[in-house]
């Protein structure tokens, strides 16, 4: 509703932007990751391998949201700093009672991090090929191999970027 009735919002969400597909493909691997963890719990009644589809989507997810901003594998770092603390809380339970097994743990990270990491593979031998250097993303700032880099006119406008936020 709130997008229908405010026209900044219906004009946003209309536009042909990287930003409203990436916070779908960020909104489908957190739930992907939710309905994982979810699983882990003892009462859970999910199998083994809707478990491992989970992780897999979650990471197909974040491999869509690394593909259209470079800045979507911040998701993949939290997501498996979170599956890194569960591996140590695990560890360190483990020692003072007997506790569920790591392996389920370490399937997740890896599953997670094949699946976010494989779509990459295309583009990365693309550009190798195609512009004789290992470039696995976009470059910083868009620009073709040949073409320079106009970092005075960036800083220029990110000091008037900063003007008209604080202003």
């Amino acid at each position: 509703m709130l997008a229908a009735l405010c026209p900044f919002l219906a004009n946003y969400s209309a536009a042909v932007l990287t930003e409203t597909l990436e916070i779908f493909f960020t909104t489908l691997a957190l739930d992907f990751a939710v309905a994982a963890i979810a699983a882990w719990r003892p009462e859970s009644e999910r199998s083994t391998a809707s478990n491992l589809a989970a992780w897999l989507g979650c990471g197909l997810s974040i491999a869509a949201c690394i593909l259209l901003r470079p800045d979507g594998g911040i998701l993949l770092a939290s997501i498996c700093a979170y599956l890194f603390l569960l591996f140590i809380g695990e560890i360190l339970q483990r020692k003072r009672s007997g506790s569920r097994p790591l392996a389920p743990i370490l399937r997740a990270g890896i599953i997670l991090i094949i699946g976010a990491l494989a779509p990459l593979i295309p583009w990365t031998l693309r550009n190798l090929h195609t512009f004789h250097r290992f470039q696995p993303l976009a470059p910083r700032y868009a620009n073709d191999a040949d073409e320079p880099i106009t970092k005075g006119f960036n800083r220029w406008t990110k000091t008037w970027d900063r003007r008209i936020r604080l202003g």
